[in-house]
């Protein structure tokens, strides 16, 4: 007679634990699942910084504005600047000529210099005669191991048709005036042929 009881305690307690058990079923299953913390970001690139211009003795930005020794205005517009004079050869007019320049149009921005191209950086080398004719004039009687600005104007330079980069943009304007500083390196002198005597008659 007394197990009844305990029989129906018993199964009240089961049917408590049972519910219990369901109920946190179900909150687990209900419950907001956890957040994952944020990936780590990573620190965005950092360009390199530009390379500084090559270190070398030839003309400097500067020298477009440095007093000249002496000046030369031709007829034709031509201003030369000597701001160092060399101490070696004179460069005639068939003289192959190696040097090192730089340039801009009067009153812009450089467009080159070539002493200080990334790679390669070695002087011009070309026949005077080749030249356009503001350098061609303003070489002539120039000496090794001297600098100059040579101020020319547009019809001695780049003319009606400017000049361009190798993206067609203008780095000089047509018509403009340009400013050249050269650096004569090194000259290989031309001469005529001798012509041949003329038979007596």
């Amino acid at each position: 007679m007394q197990t009844r009881p305990v029989l129906g305690l018993s199964l009240i307690a089961a049917a408590a634990f049972l519910a219990a058990c369901e109920s946190k079923r179900r909150e687990s299953q209900t419950a907001t699942p956890p957040v994952a913390p944020p990936a780590a970001t990573q620190p965005a690139p950092v360009a390199p910084p530009a390379p500084a211009p090559r270190a070398h003795p030839y003309a400097q930005p500067a020298d477009y504005d440095t007093p000249a020794v002496q000046t030369t205005e031709l007829p034709s517009g031509l201003r030369i600047d000597d701001l160092k004079i060399g101490d070696g050869a004179v460069c005639l007019p068939r003289a192959v000529a190696t040097f090192h320049y730089r340039a801009r149009p009067v009153g812009g921005t450089e467009f080159i210099a070539t002493a200080e191209k990334p790679e390669p950086a070695a002087p011009e080398s070309q026949a005077i005669s080749r030249m356009m004719p503001g350098m061609k004039e303003g070489l002539v009687g120039m000496r090794v191991g001297g600098r100059r600005r040579l101020t020319i104007p547009a019809d001695m330079a780049f003319g009606f048709l400017g000049a361009k980069n190798p993206a067609g943009e203008y780095v000089v304007q047509p018509d403009t005036p340009v400013v050249f500083i050269v650096d004569l390196v090194e000259l290989k002198q031309g001469f005529a042929a001798p012509q041949p005597a003329a038979a007596p008659q």
